[in-house]
Parts: structure tokens; C-alpha cells; sequence
């Protein structure tokens, strides 16, 4: 059989339908069809899993937190479990809020350092964040921690781009030789927060039994649910390519 006549008579979708939600640029709903029964659920499930381990992120990795005393003497914290002076929120609630904020640093980079500094009393919250850097924040208004009268802190949070999901213990590897006092955190990557596929029967031509893929991707707006879908593709496409050369023919 020759390689041509491989998808003699085969269907495959010829475009992709893209419904766009207003005012929600974290959402996406595609479809695609027909696809030969079966291949439906093939694709869609190949797309899901990708989109949700694969497609590359940026989260705070690490932080070093500093409190200055009135004759600013400094006082560095060494553990998540240590207070931070003059701040209402324990120190684990502080890291816990921090690792729920959504960023992006600009295309191409992939870990940059920022040094905030906080004078109380008053308020910190994710917005602080985005003030003065290059590092855009998606998640706004949320809440940090408090912090009383005489509180003067600095905030070095570490960057990074990455897939998935990273503990502590695996950040922490990474940071052993650096300064002294730098805390580890589990790093969210993924920009995927959720992703929805179903199959129906469509009509195509003379047959009603071909699939009608349609895929509904979450993000958390550091990317949009299009670019997030078409990276989830390529990187199946490289996947897959390896085995088109083990084909010898008959």
C-alpha cells in the first residue's frame, strides 16, 4: 500500500471555529468537524492533557523578606514558620498569598528579581506589585497582608517560567548556594485553569455519524485561550512527528 493512499476517503476538519466571549478574555469555546467517529475524543483528550501540563507559565519561585527595626537594623526571615515584626498575618499566610498572585514578565524572559519595599501601617495587596517594574499583574486586589504602626519591610520575590506544578523542595535545590534567608515556594506555572471538551454527532455529506470536537479552555489571562490551544497543538504535532519515519511501507 502506498503512503499516499493512506487517508484515502479519510474526513478531517478543514478550519476551527472560534467563539469569542465578551469582556472575558480568559475564556475560549472552539470546535472543529468533522472528525472520522472516534477520532473526536482522541484529539480532544491529547489536547486537554497538554493544555493542562505542558503549556508554560511564570510564578514566584522564591522570596527573601527583610524587616527593618526603628534604628534599621535588619532582621532577615529565615523560615515560614518565624514572625514577621509589626505584621498581622503569619508568615505562612503572607507566602501562601503571594503564590496566588498571576503574572507575566515581558516575551522572552525567563527569571528576573524584584525588590519591593513596604512602610506601615497599612494595606499590601497583589496591586503593589505591578507598580514601577516590568512585571505584569493579572491577579488584582488581593490581599497580602497587613502590616501596623513601624513596620518597614523589603519583598525580594525571584520570577521564573515554567510548566505545571513545583514544590518547595524542588525550588529549594536550586537556591541552596544563593543568599541566605531566600525562601522556597511551590510554584503554580501552568496558566490553565480549567479545560472542557465534549463530542456530538454532526451531519457532513451523506453521513451523520462523523464527531464535532468542541473544546472550552480557562485561562488565568496571562495568555490567551486561542495562543494556549495552538501551543497545546504544536507541541503534540513534535510529539507525534517522531514516528512518521518509522513508516517503511509494504
Amino acid at each position: 500500500m502506498a503512503c499516499k493512499n493512506l487517508l484515502k476517503g479519510f474526513k478531517k476538519p478543514k478550519g476551527i471555529n472560534f467563539e469569542h466571549v465578551e469582556n472575558n478574555s480568559n475564556y475560549g469555546k472552539f470546535s472543529a468537524y468533522p472528525f472520522e467517529p472516534g477520532f473526536g475524543t482522541t484529539v480532544g483528550n491529547t489536547l486537554r492533557r497538554v493544555l493542562l501540563s505542558s503549556i508554560q507559565g511564570y510564578a514566584v519561585s522564591c522570596v527573601r523578606i527583610t524587616s527593618y527595626d526603628a534604628d534599621d537594623v535588619p532582621h532577615v526571615i529565615y523560615s515560614e514558620f518565624e514572625t514577621i515584626p509589626n505584621v498581622v498575618e503569619d508568615t505562612l499566610e503572607v507566602l501562601n498569598s503571594i503564590k496566588q498572585i498571576r503574572l507575566r514578565l515581558p516575551e522572552d524572559v525567563e527569571q528576573e528579581t524584584f525588590l519591593f519595599e513596604f512602610k506601615g501601617p497599612g494595606d499590601v495587596t497583589s496591586n503593589d506589585f505591578d507598580k514601577g517594574t516590568e512585571l505584569e499583574v493579572f491577579t488584582k486586589d488581593l490581599h497580602l497582608f497587613t502590616m501596623m504602626e513601624g513596620a518597614r519591610l523589603e519583598f525580594e520575590i525571584q520570577v521564573d517560567l515554567g510548566r505545571g506544578y513545583v514544590p518547595a523542595e524542588v525550588n529549594k535545590k536550586r537556591i541552596d548556594n544563593d543568599i541566605i534567608g531566600t525562601l522556597p515556594m511551590d510554584a503554580i506555572f501552568t496558566p490553565i485553569t480549567r479545560v472542557r471538551y465534549s463530542i456530538r454527532p454532526c451531519l457532513f455529506g451523506q453521513r451523520n455519524d462523523y464527531d464535532l470536537l468542541e473544546m472550552e479552555i480557562f485561562t488565568d489571562g496571562t495568555i490567551a485561550p486561542a495562543n494556549a490551544l495552538a501551543e497545546a497543538a504544536k507541541i503534540a504535532k513534535e510529539h507525534f512527528a517522531i514516528f512518521i519515519n518509522f513508516y517503511f511501507g509494504v
